[in-house]
């Protein structure tokens, strides 16, 4: 079931292939609050302590499927994880995230702004009403932050969703787009993004008395 969240709200196309139908559904969103289209940056202290739980983890596979709601059918995609570490809260024993929207043969339902996965991909996911809202991210993209490697040194560093080096943690309410990526993304950069393990670092201390991560599963 969609969440009614009168606070949030975003566009997404529902499109077939091969003949044009496009339909414009608006749907609420339970990812905080928007600016157009685009989700709100939060602060780090935000983003770590407004999740469920946050896992290093790498892609094992990517599906997608029609599934019954209470609106009709809609496309939900099925990521599902290999969990390195769980960082913070309590990760089940399996992780499968649900997305809404993907393609199933020459149907494609379109969310703008909701994360892409491809298999063997690591991240660092901070996970926040997986299965009960249409993105299982804490403020979708803003929730994800893939681990790349420097093609020089090697080196692994922590991105952004669109793949900008994170430089340092107050960098998450910087906004997200290409702009940004090829504004802050020279091979210089790359060298001082921080490392998983700095970022997993930071995160544990960012953990607040009381928050949702220390509640009880």
């Amino acid at each position: 079931m969609l969440p009614t969240i009168s606070t949030a709200w975003s566009w997404f196309r529902c499109a077939r292939l091969g003949p044009v139908v496009s339909l414009i559904w608006l749907v609420a969103l339970a990812a905080g609050p928007l600016r157009g289209t685009t989700v709100e940056a939060p602060d780090f202290a935000t983003l770590v302590n407004d999740c469920d739980y946050i896992v290093h983890a790498t892609v094992k596979s990517v599906t997608a499927e029609k599934q019954a709601s209470p609106y009709g059918l809609r496309i939900v995609t099925h990521v599902e994880l290999t969990v390195i570490e769980t960082v913070a809260g309590h990760a089940p024993a399996t992780v499968t995230l649900q997305l809404l929207g993907g393609q199933v043969g020459k149907e494609r339902l379109q969310v703008v702004g909701m994360p892409k996965f491809a298999a063997g991909e690591e991240h660092i996911l901070f996970v926040s009403g997986n299965g009960q809202t249409i993105c299982p991210l804490n403020r979708m993209q803003h929730g994800q932050y893939p681990i790349l490697h420097d093609t020089a040194s090697g080196r692994a560093y922590v991105a952004r969703a669109d793949h900008a080096p994170l430089v340092q943690t107050a960098d998450v309410q910087q906004p997200l787009g290409e702009a940004h990526a090829e504004a802050v993304a020279p091979a210089a950069t790359k060298a001082v993004g921080l490392s998983p393990g700095d970022f997993i670092q930071q995160i544990k201390a960012a953990i607040q008395p009381g928050s949702r991560l220390q509640r009880a599963p």
